[in-house]
């Protein structure tokens, strides 16, 4: 009986062993080796997300209203000035100030620098980086928040900004379904 149990245990372990050794290693990273025309290739400015169709009933499971109009949304950056040295997440705030509705946002925020008198759109890496079903729309809302206004914040890491950040004028570019919201700032060494 004893030598059956030995016998499952040690099968076990000789399949687990197979089977992990099986599995693929993740590719690492290396900055050492990898060429700056390696990450220009690699992290492009982000592209627009596709357009996502409002479905009425979003906020009944949690017990408030679902905003269909977006014209009552604004998003406003958590300082004016941020600093290179000491802000390491860069955030703003939305928020719908149509009372007691939530809202869809898109997940990932974008970043545009002010460049020669226009706008260019940089790359948030995260984004670059994360699995396309990873990068979705989702629902903004509080529980049975219907008399107040429902908010959130999101942001980035300076990190994540390609080309890496510099001092200048910047702005977040968050994606509603029927508008885009821009929410300036500074960046200051």
């Amino acid at each position: 009986m004893k030598a059956n149990k030995f016998l499952i245990l040690i099968s076990f372990v000789l399949l687990s062993l197979i089977s992990l050794s099986a599995c693929d290693k993740a590719p690492s990273y290396d900055e050492e080796t990898t060429t700056s025309e390696d990450l220009e290739q690699k992290y492009v400015p982000n592209e627009d997300p596709e357009p996502y169709e409002i479905t009425l009933n979003q906020g009944d499971f949690l017990g408030i209203y679902t905003e269909t109009e977006y014209d009552q949304i604004a998003a406003t950056p958590t300082k004016e000035v941020f600093s290179m040295t000491q802000d390491t997440y860069l955030s703003c705030d939305v928020a719908n100030h149509n009372v007691g509705h939530g809202f869809v946002l898109y997940e990932v925020v974008y970043i545009d620098k002010y460049i020669d008198g226009e706008w260019v759109r940089q790359c948030n890496k995260y984004a670059a980086d994360a699995p396309i079903d990873f990068l979705t729309w989702h629902f903004v809302g509080v529980d049975k928040n219907v008399d107040g206004i429902n908010s959130t914040r999101k942001g980035i890491l300076l990190t994540d900004i390609y080309p890496v950040a510099t001092p200048g004028k910047y702005r977040f570019v968050i994606f509603t379904p029927k508008s885009t919201l821009y929410a300036e700032f500074e960046l200051q060494e």
